[in-house]
């Protein structure tokens, strides 16, 4: 088979990579599903004079690293806009478990595609789901089903949890430590590294108050003997911290490094409600976080202590959140919210710069999901996982500081083509194999059948 060249030319290329290197009028030149080149446009059209390629020209484009979203939940497309006044556990327990428990494979797949689709739609080239609604496992597959059709990046995290912290969650939902770890293995062993390393596998028991020391355990051993990804939703709320501090008499990041699951491979979603001693147990241990600014404000979580975790050292990325917590799956959104949160809590407007919030956004979610050494940067010999930010608009001209103005004056939308493994899966914002409307339509239906179940 014959390699496959993509051309792109761009304004600005914005590299992220340890030089943090700006080419300007630059190109970069793709082979198959990694970068081959990056540098001088006059370079690039002589060094491949002779080879086919595609050619995707953009005067007043902006090439970035594609956006890597750390942490979502591709089912809850389906239910946006639902119970967006109820606080996290009302939230939990009237609407996602009762609508959830509802789904089945299509209802997955349509959620999955809907979801995928405003991902790449927006900018986002790899994502970590969280995936708890697994009382069928036709459930799972149908967002393997999902991610396998749109051709983005993922680790699908076949979360679980054993134990009922409150009475309305359903017990179908429920499932005991040896259920939960055999399909957890069961998941890496038929999906982990297929579709040519774009789908993986990562396991997750869900918080530490929904599943015993037993399982969490059990879940961070499958994740080393499969070297993936160990995540948790950890110290989003105060009735979590609470509930932990009663039964175990110390913080939540104490509770989970006493069971030896903080480590490189781990990635803890929200630690908002944490002390100085366990900011600096998560630098100590090189665990990651995975911030929500949306979805914390939306749900009034709280204001997780991000800029005293980068002080101390710790690996930060930027996550959407469910879209029906966030509500939509738009990064450049959530990368201007995180930058204005932290803002306005410190009063300092220098406390994070627009580029340190693209950053998070690339090679710190890039690093939260073990793939730093495939995506986050433009680099020779990276994945050729790359967007292209169109700038001629009226709201990020002048483009003199075309970071900052797609932090601070963009959104997703003024994304113009996604490429994922050297693909075109989007350009001049029309999807390449996808129909959107087709997409909408069946999602539609799936979430009117599943609203049946709600009464609040």
């Amino acid at each position: 088979m014959a390699d496959r060249y993509l051309f792109l030319k761009g304004r600005t290329i914005v590299t992220m990579n340890q030089n943090d290197d700006i080419i300007e009028n630059g190109a970069i030149v793709t082979k198959n599903d990694r970068i081959d080149y990056i540098g001088s446009a006059d370079e690039a059209c002589k060094k491949y004079a002779n080879v086919d390629y595609e050619l995707i020209e953009h005067d007043k484009g902006m090439i970035l690293p594609g956006l890597v979203t750390s942490h979502t939940h591709l089912f809850q497309s389906l239910m946006k806009g639902i119970g967006c006044t109820l606080n996290l556990d009302d939230w939990v327990t009237k609407v996602i478990y009762p609508m959830s428990m509802a789904m089945d494979f299509n209802d997955c797949y349509n959620a999955g595609r809907l979801n995928i689709a405003e991902m790449i739609r927006t900018g986002t080239t790899c994502f970590a789901d969280s995936h708890y609604i697994v009382q069928k496992d036709e459930n799972y597959d149908g967002m393997v089903a999902a991610a396998r059709e749109c051709g983005i990046r993922t680790v699908l995290c076949r979360a679980t949890q054993n134990m009922q912290y409150h009475p309305d969650v359903p017990i179908e939902a429920i499932e005991d430590t040896e259920t939960a770890l055999r399909k957890t293995e069961e998941c890496i062993k038929k999906y982990h590294n297929t579709e040519n390393g774009r789908i993986k596998v990562g396991v997750e028991p869900i918080t530490p108050i929904d599943c015993n020391a037993e399982t969490i355990t059990g879940l961070f051993a499958l994740a080393e003997k499969y070297d993936t990804l160990f995540q948790c939703h950890a110290a989003e709320s105060v009735g979590e911290l609470t509930t932990v501090k009663n039964t175990h008499k110390m913080g939540i990041m104490e509770y989970l490094h006493s069971l030896g699951v903080l480590s490189e491979r781990t990635m803890i979603i929200h630690s908002i409600w944490i002390s100085a001693k366990e900011q600096q147990l998560l630098a100590d241990t090189k665990t990651n976080v995975s911030h929500q600014p949306l979805a914390n404000m939306i749900l009034g979580d709280g204001i997780a202590p991000i800029p005293e975790l980068l002080s101390r050292g710790v690996n930060v990325g930027i996550g959407v959140d469910g879209a029906a917590s966030n509500n939509n799956q738009d990064m450049v959104e959530s990368m201007k919210a995180a930058a204005l949160l932290h803002r306005v809590n410190t009063l300092d407007a220098g406390v994070i710069s627009a580029y340190d919030i693209l950053k998070m956004g690339t090679m710190g979610s890039a690093k939260c999901l073990r793939l730093d050494h495939e995506i986050g940067s433009l680099e020779v010999g990276k994945k050729a996982d790359i967007i292209i930010v169109d700038t001629n608009s009226l709201h990020l001209t002048p483009a003199i500081d075309p970071v900052t103005n797609m932090i601070f004056s963009g959104n997703g939308r003024d994304v113009d083509t996604t490429i994922v493994d050297g693909k075109v899966l989007m350009k001049n914002k029309r999807f390449a194999g996808l129909e959107e409307q087709e997409i909408i339509d069946k999602a539609t239906k799936s979430a009117e059948k599943m609203y049946a179940n709600v009464k609040f």
